[in-house]
C-alpha cells in the first residue's frame, strides 16, 4: 500500500507521485470517473449544443436576412437554458474533482482496508458538499481577487524584467497555497481562515521545494496538453491543404467546427486529468510537512519494530 506521511525532498515528490499512480492510478481513475463521469459527459454534451448555437450564428450571420441578433433573440431560451445547465455542472465537478484527491489520500490513511471502496469517498463528500461549495465560494470571492491583483502588478512589472521571475513564481504559490489550504480544510476539518493560515504557514516551511516542484508539474502538463490538442489542428490544417480548397471561409466549415469541439474536448478531459494528478501532487507536498512535524510514519515505523 502507499504510504501517505513521508519526508519527502524535491526529487522524491516527483518519484512518488509517479509511484502512487503506478500503484493506485487503476482504481483512483476507476472511481474518479465512475462518480463524475456522467457528470463530466453532460457538460460536454451541454458544451457542444452551445458551440454549435456559435457557428450557427456565425454562419447566419453572412446572410442579411438573419443577423446575430435575430438568431439569438429566437433561440436566447436554449443559449440560457444551456448556460445554466452547464455552470451547475461546472459547479459540482469542480467541488468533487478537487475534493477527490483529498478524500482518496485521506482513506488510505484512515481507513486501509476499505480505501478504494468508492462509496467511501462519496458519503463523505455528500455528507461535506455544503463545506466544500462554502471553500470553493471563499476562495473565489476573497483569495481570487488578492490573487488577481498580484498577478496583474506582476504583470506590470515584467516591462522591468523583475516582473518575469514575479510571474513564474507567483503561479504555483497561489496554486500550492490554496491546495494545501484544501487539504487541512478537508483532512483536519479547519475553518476556512484558519485552513488558509495553516496553509500560507506549509508554503513558507519549505518555499522553494514546493514552488520548484509545482512550476515543474505546470510546464509538463502544458507541454502534454499543448502536444494533445496540437492532433486535431495538425490533422485539420494538413486536409485543408491537400484538399486546395478556398480556405478563405475556412472558419465557416464542418470540419473547422469539428476541430474547434475536438480540441475543447480534449483539452477539458486532459485538463480533469491533471488537476487530479497534481492535486495528489500537492497532497505528497502536505503530508510531508506533517510527517515533518508530527514524525506519525517513524512512530508507526518504531511501533513496528517493537511487535516484531
Amino acid at each position: 500500500m502507499f504510504i501517505v506521511f513521508k519526508r519527502r525532498s524535491f526529487s522524491n515528490l516527483m518519484n512518488d507521485t509517479i509511484e502512487f499512480f503506478k500503484t493506485e492510478g487503476a482504481i483512483y481513475f476507476k472511481n474518479y470517473f465512475s462518480i463524475c463521469g456522467v457528470l463530466i459527459m453532460l457538460y460536454l454534451l451541454c458544451s457542444y449544443f452551445l458551440i454549435d448555437v456559435i457557428f450557427n450564428a456565425i454562419r447566419e450571420s453572412k446572410y442579411e436576412t438573419s443577423p446575430v441578433n435575430s438568431f439569438i433573440d429566437n433561440n436566447i431560451g436554449l443559449i440560457i437554458g444551456l448556460v445554466i445547465v452547464s455552470i451547475i455542472l461546472v459547479t459540482i465537478i469542480c467541488i468533487i474533482s478537487a475534493s477527490y484527491p483529498v478524500y482518496f489520500l485521506k482513506n488510505i490513511e484512515e481507513h486501509p482496508k476499505e480505501y478504494q471502496n468508492k462509496n467511501l469517498v462519496v458519503k463523505t463528500i455528500k455528507k461535506d458538499f455544503g463545506r466544500l461549495f462554502s471553500f470553493g465560494l471563499g476562495t473565489l470571492f476573497l483569495i481570487g481577487p488578492l490573487s488577481l491583483l498580484l498577478l496583474s502588478l506582476s504583470t506590470l512589472l515584467v516591462i522591468f524584467v523583475i516582473g518575469i521571475p514575479l510571474v513564474l513564481a507567483l503561479f504555483p504559490t497561489i496554486t500550492s497555497w490554496i491546495s494545501l489550504s484544501l487539504y487541512e480544510y478537508i483532512t483536519n476539518r479547519k475553518g476556512f481562515f484558519e485552513s488558509y493560515k495553516i496553509g500560507l504557514n506549509m508554503l513558507f516551511s519549505q518555499f522553494w521545494i514546493i514552488i520548484g516542484n509545482t512550476l515543474l508539474f505546470y510546464v509538463v502538463m502544458q507541454i502534454i496538453l499543448g502536444l494533445i490538442t496540437s492532433i486535431p489542428q495538425l490533422l485539420f490544417y494538413g486536409n485543408l491543404f491537400l484538399s486546395q480548397k478556398n480556405n478563405s471561409d475556412f472558419s465557416e466549415t464542418q470540419g473547422f467546427k469539428l476541430m474547434f469541439l475536438a480540441i475543447f474536448l480534449l483539452t477539458s478531459l486532459v485538463s480533469f486529468i491533471a488537476n487530479n494528478v497534481l492535486l495528489i501532487n500537492q497532497g505528497l507536498i502536505y503530508y510531508s510537512i506533517r510527517e515533518s512535524k508530527e514524525n506519525k510514519q517513524s512512530y508507526a515505523d518504531i511501533d513496528m519494530i517493537g511487535t516484531n
